[in-house]
């Protein structure tokens, strides 16, 4: 995990000043992790609207899909 780390840092630094370095590491090494069902918003979400996890509701609201572009001639002279 450590290897991760040291490789963000090293990109980190080919985009700012090094030493700016020290404080990039200090932020990601603060960063609180949290479980999202311990929320009272998402508690609430669900025993009022969404019923469970997985539930048809909530796979209808919450998940996404991808459905490709199709690219056509007249979508291209629309972007120019």
């Amino acid at each position: 995990m450590w290897e991760l780390f040291v490789f963000l840092a090293l990109q980190l630094s080919d985009l700012m000043n090094l030493n700016c370095l020290p404080n990039a590491l200090l932020l990601m090494f603060q960063v609180v992790v949290a479980d999202p069902f311990n929320n009272p918003i998402t508690k609430g979400l669900y025993s009022e609207w969404l019923e469970q996890p997985g539930s048809e509701k909530a796979k209808r609201y919450l998940h996404t899909e991808y459905h490709p572009v199709v690219k056509s001639i007249t979508s291209q002279l629309q972007n120019w």
